[in-house]
């Protein structure tokens, strides 16, 4: 109702102006929406972790600004740290007792900050956007976006920030389950080999007693 009154006082031009401008901010929000869908696909080509980490890091810069990029993932209990464009975050952050990182998987929320250094591995940044990575209700990691200037993210940039973060999600779940696959499939090709191994030394073991055996039965039939 406020926006409405506001509209109903500006004059034809300064509605003309309003209305290109509104327009343009849809233009570009479309615009980031199809970046966002085309390096889904991207990442949806390619079933390798490495792939997927190295295409964020080439078609992020199209979806917003950004001095730091980051990936956070979670194995298990441990935390690796992929940094993907910009300076290096402190490698000896304990993520067991982040404070930012406890957050996120308490609440398992994006978090935007505007200004301030509030989280605690990404020191020296005002600007900042912290998403998880969720995929099958399980915390995969975090994409993590810093700017030093501060006030330089806005709610779209982080609804963009969530929207990529559904993408690559499933893909590094993906990539996982390739992983785990590729290593089951490793480990029972040893044991078929190891299995293959012991044959040939029972039969082998089992060839000398058998021939003492046939000898000594053809000797008897000799005799």
């Amino acid at each position: 109702m406020n926006s409405r009154k506001k509209l109903e006082n500006l004059s034809r031009d300064e509605l003309l102006v309003t209305v290109r401008q509104v327009l343009a901010e849809a233009d570009a929000l479309s615009s980031r929406i199809s970046a966002v869908n085309e390096i889904g696909v991207a990442m949806n080509a390619t079933l390798s972790l490495d792939k997927i980490l190295k295409v964020v890091a080439k078609q992020a810069k199209w979806l917003m600004d950004f001095e730091h990029c980051s990936i956070c993932l979670q194995d298990d209990t441990d935390w690796e740290i992929v940094p993907l464009f910009g300076q290096k975050i402190d490698s000896d952050i304990d993520f067991k007792e982040s404070k930012t990182i406890q957050h996120i998987r308490k609440y398992r929320y994006p978090k935007l900050i505007k200004q301030g250094n509030e989280s605690d591995f990404l020191r020296g940044f005002n600007s900042q956007i912290i998403i998880p990575l969720i995929a099958d209700d399980t915390l995969l990691g975090t994409i993590n976006f810093a700017m030093a200037q501060a006030e330089a993210y806005t709610q779209d940039d982080m609804r963009i920030g969530y929207m990529l973060s559904l993408q690559i999600s499933p893909a590094i779940r993906n990539a996982r389950i390739v992983k785990q696959l590729k290593l089951a499939q490793e480990q029972l090709e040893m044991r078929i080999a190891d299995l293959d191994t012991y044959n040939h030394m029972i039969a082998h073991d089992l060839k000398s007693p058998l021939s003492a055996i046939l000898l000594s039965s053809q000797l008897l039939q000799i005799r």
